[in-house]
This record gives structure tokens, C-alpha cells and sequence, in this order.
């Protein structure tokens, strides 16, 4: 049977084949209305666009890569939805990269396959700067989740208020009456770009509670739930009075509770535990997890929105996403007692 063609659809509407071509164009020369009956009479007689043919007349592939820093993190899980069905909805195809050990080769990738777009979120300690640069000055479309500490021009960027985030979870702790408390940062100090160790140190200070106490490691880690246990070790082996601990994501906070447990420290009766980016993991680890929350579906959908901007109008945008405390079981009332002595 004979695949049908952009004249046919044209020819069952009543309309150009121009007007077909601006329908999946998605250009803003034809109405909405227009646009719809052209898609819809396109699925009705099976006719799919040729992208690879479009590709060599547009210079455009519809499609854009995701490069993320550690796929198995499910934070990434949500962003990926809402990214890919904002996608979707402007005619996109999306790849999905894990950059935790390939984010130079991917760059190349996005470069060497005519890419339209790219989101990066990958941790720039994993890469070479000057690959990212390369893929900027290229003419690449590209948003950037976190700082990244280089010359960005040519780049879409955002990020998640850690400060503000950190100033209510502290604010959170000191409420319940603590006054100890750490932070375990699974990326090192010198990775400045990280608005976490900062952003807690700044809220401890504004509740004038001191610096707190920073558990840091001197370079930076998977911030996995083994982490989250090494980290919580080292705190106990310190000694250092504490009645609360901040973790560096959800996963070091579950570890940081299976370590306590294990040494016989109750949560939250001796110590309070808070995570970071409300993943499903909080709300089904006993006890519930207080975290300080963010909304991934929504992140990604930002991205796309951020990347689109980008790739048709040529315009630079920079969101900052503020975070909100979500609070449950692991936190609770400071204890006469500190589990550091």
C-alpha cells in the first residue's frame, strides 16, 4: 500500500500543502484550529512526518538530548516526564543520556548529530569545561540546571533555591528547639557551584546558631544512600554534640537513618533527620521523611520551556525554582539529651 503523503493530507482538508508543512512546523503562520484539523486529518490516513528528509532542508531534527549526571537518582525520573511531554506537545524526540561518566562524549554526540537542543544536569566536576564551551560557541541550544561556574553566554540556565530552601528547614529544626545541628554535604567544599553548604550556613547563622556543623567529604560523592551511612558515621565518630542532621539529598537522609538506627539512635525520639528534593523514596522510608521538597514534573517542564525559548526566539531566560519544606515523621521535638556526646 502506498505511504501516504503531505499532498494527500492536503488534499483531504481542502488545504495547501504548505499549510500542512506550517502545521507540523508548528509555525505560528497558521491558526491553532488550523493546525488540529491537519494533525488530525494526518492520523486518520496514517501519515507520519519525515523528519530525516525535513532535517536536510531545515537544518533542524526535532530532536533534543538529556544529559543528566546520575540516571538512577529518581529525582531524575519526574524530571524526564515532565520534560519529555512538554516535548512532545511542540513535535520533539528526546534522548535520554546518563552523563555520569560520559558527559564529554555525549557533548560530542549532541555536536556530531545536528542536535536542536540540549538540557545539561551534570555535576561540572564530571566533564571538561572546555567541551561545554565548545558545544555553546557551536550555536547548540543548551539550558543548564545548576551554576556551573563558566561563561554561559549562549545558554538558557536555572536552578533550585537552596538557600531559601535550607533557611526553612532550619528555621523548621530551631522551632522544634534545636540547636546542634549538621549538615552532610555529599559534595566536597571546593565545588563552590553547590548552593547547599552556603545556603545552611547562612540559615544557621540568620537564627544566630553559629556555622553549624559541616560533614563534608574532600571530594565530592554519588550522594547515594551508602553515603548518606559513611557521612553519618564519621558525624557519630566526631563526637560533636547534635540533635538534628540536614543530608544533601533524600537518599543520604535514608542513609543517614539507617545508620543511626544501626548504632541504636532513634528517629526523631535523639535525632531529627531532614532531606532534600522530596523524592517518592520520602514518603514511604519509616519514618516519613521531612525534606525540603521540589516539584520535578514542573523543573523539567521549565527546562523545556526554557530550551524552546532558546531554539525560536533566540532568548537566554535564568528561573530560580524556590523549594518548599514538606514536613513528616523524622523530625520531631529537640531531646533533652544529644546524640553526639
Amino acid at each position: 500500500m502506498k505511504r501516504p503523503t503531505r499532498t494527500d493530507v492536503a488534499h483531504r482538508l481542502g488545504v495547501s500543502v504548505a499549510t500542512v508543512s506550517y502545521a507540523f512546523g508548528n509555525s505560528s503562520k497558521i491558526s491553532s484550529e488550523t493546525r488540529n484539523a491537519v494533525l488530525e486529518t494526518a492520523r486518520e490516513l496514517g501519515y507520519l512526518p519525515n523528519h530525516v528528509a525535513r532535517s536536510l532542508s531545515t537544518s533542524k531534527t526535532l530532536q533534543l538530548s538529556v544529559i543528566l549526571n546520575d540516571i538512577s537518582n529518581p529525582v531524575y525520573t519526574d524530571m524526564i516526564i515532565g520534560f519529555e511531554n512538554a516535548a512532545i506537545q511542540k513535535g520533539y524526540f528526546v534522548n535520554v543520556c546518563n552523563g555520569k561518566d560520559h558527559a564529554d562524549e555525549y557533548f560530542e554526540h549532541v555536536l556530531s548529530r545536528n542536535i536542536d537542543g540540549v538540557l545539561i544536569e551534570v555535576l561540572p566536576y564530571k566533564f571538561h569545561t572546555e567541551r561545554l564551551v565548545d558545544l555553546l560557541r557551536s550555536g547548540t541550544k543548551a539550558v543548564l540546571f545548576g551554576d556551573h561556574g563558566i561563561d554561559t553566554a549562549g545558554a538558557a540556565c536555572f536552578e533550585i533555591d537552596y538557600v531559601k530552601g535550607m533557611q526553612s528547614a532550619v528555621d523548621h529544626l530551631k522551632m522544634l528547639g534545636h540547636r546542634d545541628i549538621a549538615y552532610l554535604s555529599g559534595l566536597s567544599e571546593k565545588d563552590l557551584y553547590d548552593r547547599r553548604i552556603p545556603g545552611f550556613r547562612k540559615a544557621m547563622q540568620a537564627q544566630a546558631l553559629g556555622e553549624g556543623i559541616l560533614v563534608a567529604p574532600p571530594s565530592s560523592l554519588a550522594t547515594s544512600i551508602d553515603d548518606g551511612q559513611t557521612l553519618t558515621e564519621e558525624l557519630l565518630r566526631r563526637g560533636t554534640p547534635f540533635t538534628a542532621l540536614i543530608a544533601t539529598n533524600d537518599q543520604m537522609a535514608i542513609g543517614a537513618i539507617r545508620q543511626l538506627t544501626a548504632r541504636g539512635i532513634s528517629v526523631p525520639q535523639q535525632v531529627s533527620v531532614v532531606g532534600i528534593d522530596n523524592t517518592f523514596m520520602a514518603s514511604v522510608v519509616t519514618p516519613g521523611l521531612t525534606t525540603i521538597g521540589s516539584d520535578f514534573q514542573e523543573i523539567g517542564a521549565l527546562a523545556f520551556e526554557l530550551l524552546y525559548d532558546a531554539m525560536t526566539k533566540n532568548q537566554y531566560g535564568y528561573r530560580l525554582y524556590e523549594p518548599k519544606l514538606v514536613v513528616r515523621e523524622s523530625t520531631g521535638p529537640c531531646p533533652a539529651g544529644s546524640a553526639g556526646r
